[in-house]
């Protein structure tokens, strides 16, 4: 786990109609399916990757990432060929967290689904898919997301993989940067200060002191095309 906020001093690192149950898009530079998948909450937007006959791998991103910048990347290097001979991924993003996004509804914000909620429309997203048994792939919040998931609905789970998973709620300190960070994208900024909370969400005080490259290369990914109002409501319910 990173280490607590009171060791970190973020100021010393600088960083720069109705619809149908599904749509089909196909992306044919990143070898890419791209879907709407309906369910009784939200349209979710899921990327499908891999040959659709393959056992499906269910993954879900963290706070400031989607699908696209946390797994895309990562299961088009060629060092996973061989697993995706194999496989097939349905990377499932957050409500309003995929790029270019508009501002989701005010009223849906200010009513931004629970985790609770958020693992049951991975269920309904499964069978609206008609995947019967699948690998759960989650990072950070959405480790929490998929492990409630896989709870629930242990005989529609075959393996889990959770990166960073936080069963117990955060601390005071970390909630008073969360919910400081907050008030800023809930006007629509995303700060230099939300953005080093994020980096040392994911990465920790160390490795943003010692590996700048690899910290660059986030700070630009991380919050990229994400409305802010709703990265700020997907925080909001993962400090709940």
């Amino acid at each position: 786990m990173p280490e607590k906020l009171t060791d970190i001093e973020f100021s010393g690192v600088d960083v720069s109609e109705h619809r149908p149950l599904i749509s089909l898009q196909v992306m044919i530079n990143e070898g890419i399916e791209e879907t709407t998948v309906e369910t009784n909450l939200f349209p979710f937007h899921v990327t499908i990757q891999g040959n659709r006959a393959k056992q499906p791998i269910i993954t879900f991103h963290d706070i400031g990432l989607n699908a696209a910048s946390q797994f895309h990347g990562f299961f088009n290097y060629s060092e996973m060929n061989e697993l995706m001979t194999n496989f097939c991924c349905y990377h499932i993003d957050a409500p309003g967290q995929q790029e270019g996004a508009g501002k989701l509804d005010d009223n849906f914000l200010l009513a931004y689904p629970t985790f609770e909620q958020l693992a049951e429309a991975v269920k309904q997203v499964i069978d609206r898919l008609e995947l019967r048994r699948v690998i759960v792939f989650g990072v950070g919040a959405g480790a929490n997301i998929l492990s409630r998931f896989a709870l629930e609905y242990p005989d529609r789970v075959c393996a889990v993989v959770l990166i960073n998973c936080v069963p117990t709620k955060c601390g005071w300190i970390e909630w008073g940067y969360q919910k400081w960070s907050n008030w800023y994208l809930g006007a629509g900024q995303v700060t230099s200060f939300t953005q080093n909370y994020l980096l040392w969400h994911h990465f920790g005080y160390k490795t943003l002191e010692t590996n700048h490259d690899l910290i660059n290369v986030y700070s630009d990914a991380l919050t990229k095309g994400i409305n802010p109002n709703n990265l700020a409501a997907f925080i909001g319910a993962y400090i709940k």
